[in-house]
């Protein structure tokens, strides 16, 4: 299972500073007309500690399989 960053994210970047392993990323070939790109988990980086989970507060961040009915964005490379 891999944590995923879903559409509802604000991208207040509480959960990029909060990532012990710096696995959040923005996702740089997504970044349109807003300041902030959207952000995406590196599956490959994250060790599914779930500190990022704990202060997202807009309920953005879910396993994969644990979607709830929510659109995922999608997993960019970096």
């Amino acid at each position: 299972m891999a944590y995923v960053i879903t559409e509802n994210c604000v991208k207040d970047l509480l959960c990029v500073d909060e990532c012990v392993m710096g696995a959040i990323h923005p996702a740089e070939d997504k970044a349109g007309a807003e300041t902030v790109p959207p952000l995406y988990i590196n599956p490959d980086e994250c060790v599914e500690c779930g500190a990022c989970v704990s202060v997202c507060v807009s309920d953005a961040i879910h396993f994969t399989d644990d979607q709830r009915g929510k659109e995922a964005l999608p997993l960019v490379s970096p």
